[in-house]
């Protein structure tokens, strides 16, 4: 009957991570981790207390000490690679999708996860949905689009560790009408939310951010003739 609970409880429990990392409305579901719960009810007051009484000058000289960034071990691999990917579309194409883009978010290297978190920063000119029900997707990524700020906050949980790879999210990328042969519209992998949070990679035992190698690869779309 405990783990029932926690099955209901885990996607109200993502959803407030996801606010609080984006401060936008949520789409899709997620797998279970039966210990988000604390972990959701810990974080938040801190987030909420870092974006509304910190300085900027405070804000900006803590991002900047504990930002992650992509690191590879010796050998060039790492416990986990993300890849944005790098879509080429015509004109003509652009066109008659009505300017808008599939572009997915892969894991291509995995030695493990249980949960993670993760954001997506993307061209100011564009505008993004996102969704994981397509046969190419292997996580059920639950995630939070802040078109202000251009960003988008995504979280992903399970009882189990898993090992897998493939896609953990597409995206449905809206170019402007104007755009043009020669145009390049980048779509970056973040390793902070928008209230100063690190990404998450991690199991019960291990967290890939303090004690692994992370690596990404950013993508976005490019227009040709």
């Amino acid at each position: 009957m405990k783990f029932r609970y926690m099955e209901l409880l885990l996607p109200c429990c993502l959803c407030l991570m996801l606010l609080a990392g984006c401060g936008a409305k949520n789409t899709e579901s997620s797998s279970e981790n039966p210990n988000f719960a604390d972990d959701a009810n810990s974080a938040l007051p801190v987030e909420s207390a870092t974006e509304e009484n910190a300085s900027p000058e405070a804000e900006q000289e803590a991002t900047q000490k504990t930002i992650p960034i992509s690191q590879t071990k010796s050998d060039g691999s790492s416990d986990i690679h993300i890849t944005v990917q790098n879509v080429e579309v015509s004109a003509a194409d652009l066109k008659d999708q009505d300017y808008i883009v599939p572009v997915y978010v892969t894991l291509d290297e995995n030695s493990g996860i249980s949960y993670v978190e993760w954001g997506i920063q993307f061209d100011e000119r564009c505008a993004v949905t996102a969704d994981s029900d397509d046969d190419m997707i292997k996580f059920e990524t639950l995630c939070s689009v802040n078109d202000d700020k251009h960003f988008l906050w995504a979280a992903w949980a399970s009882a189990e560790t898993k090992t897998r790879t493939g896609g953990m999210l597409l995206l449905h990328v809206q170019l402007p009408e104007d755009a043009a042969p020669g145009d390049f519209y980048s779509i970056n992998y973040a390793s902070m939310s928008l209230v100063n949070k690190p990404h998450v990679w991690e199991t019960s035992q291990k967290s890939y951010v303090t004690d692994g190698y992370i690596s990404w690869t950013d993508g976005g779309i490019t227009v040709t003739e």
